[in-house]
């Protein structure tokens, strides 16, 4: 009898330090998701006359602007034909700069290229510049940012439309092989690269691929302006 009574004292002790005693409370504080740092998106629309540099580059009010998701053949690139080589990349500018002629141009950023300066979907019209230029084969998709314009390439090229009737090097391939022939960034970044030869200007007027040289863009524009502001100048 006295065994049962300690050991139902033995109990209620046990019970009442438990039912008692708070459940354990982490001091540990989570932590916050860390996440990675992404430049911020540049949501100005830039607006107005556009000047063709290349076949997928403008300028609008002195800004340099490269079209998002393509990449034309580079201003100095041949493509060969039967044996006879032809200026694509002088080609591509001239397709662009005839097509934007007489319209405002906008463009509406997606990104920064390696320099700062905008990269733009643009629109003359109301119509996309840059799939224009892949649909009608002065440009090709620039798989490495985007896939937007693949099916428009697919088409050009089933089509044989302009550098698809050619034999030429993909412009990415193209500025690597010819490293010597890279342009120098037109913002003077520190960040831009030197040019590592001579830089020349050339004036295309409308049907003429030969083009006309100048020493400096400026002498080029002034060219351009004097013949109506038609045709294209192209650093090469």
């Amino acid at each position: 009898m006295l065994i049962a009574v300690l050991l139902a004292a033995v109990g209620v002790a046990a019970y009442s330090k438990f039912s008692n005693s708070e459940p354990p409370q982490s001091t540990q504080i989570p932590s916050p998701a860390v996440r990675a740092q992404t430049p911020p998106v540049i949501s100005k629309t830039t607006k107005g006359q556009a000047s063709v540099i290349d076949g997928d580059t403008i300028e609008i009010h002195g800004t340099r602007i490269r079209l998002f998701g393509i990449d034309a053949p580079e201003s100095g690139q041949l493509c060969t034909a039967q044996g006879k080589t032809y200026p694509c990349g002088g080609q591509a500018a001239l397709v662009l700069a005839d097509k934007i002629k007489g319209h405002v141009v906008e463009c509406r950023p997606k990104d920064q290229d390696q320099y700062g300066r905008p990269v733009a979907v643009c629109f003359a019209a109301g119509e996309d510049l840059n799939g224009w230029m892949v649909a009608h084969g002065w440009a090709l998709a620039y798989r490495q940012y985007s896939m937007d314009y693949i099916n428009q390439e697919r088409d050009a090229a089933n089509s044989k439309l302009g550098i698809w009737k050619y034999e030429f090097e993909k412009p990415w391939d193209w500025r690597r092989n010819h490293p010597e022939r890279r342009p120098p960034s037109e913002n003077n970044s520190s960040k831009s690269p030197r040019p590592t030869g001579p830089q020349r200007v050339v004036y295309y007027p409308p049907g003429d691929l030969s083009g006309k040289r100048y020493q400096t863009m400026t002498e080029c524009e002034q060219a351009r302006q004097r013949a109506g502001n038609v045709g294209v100048c192209v650093m090469k």
